[in-house]
């Protein structure tokens, strides 16, 4: 079982929900360390977009840090990852408003 880390959850009540239920948790840090802006999540992995324009990718299974998505021009505000049963494609919005996938 993972230790569980809530101290990073910036929803006050979603934090008490979960605690109630006796949720686990996995904690997971950018290598970048940097700021988290944007978080979505398909069967296989997790993809986090942050401040400093990178998109980082984790296996959902180990919570293996599987690499770092780069080319954002700006601040990744919107992930959105879909599954295929032949791939997976990662939507963001950055912050000029491009749209990549």
């Amino acid at each position: 079982m993972y230790e569980t880390h809530l101290e990073m959850c910036h929803f006050r009540g979603l934090k008490d929900f979960l605690q109630m239920r006796d949720y686990c948790f996995h904690k997971m840090h950018p290598t970048s360390g940097s700021s988290v802006y944007s978080i979505s999540m398909t069967n296989d992995f997790i993809v986090c977009g942050t401040y400093e324009t990178l998109i980082h990718v984790w296996d959902t299974e180990s919570k293996e840090h599987l690499g770092t998505l780069t080319g954002r021009m700006g601040t990744v505000y919107a992930l959105v990852a879909i599954s295929t049963p032949n791939q997976t494609k990662v939507f963001s919005i950055c912050y000029y408003w491009s749209l990549r996938v």
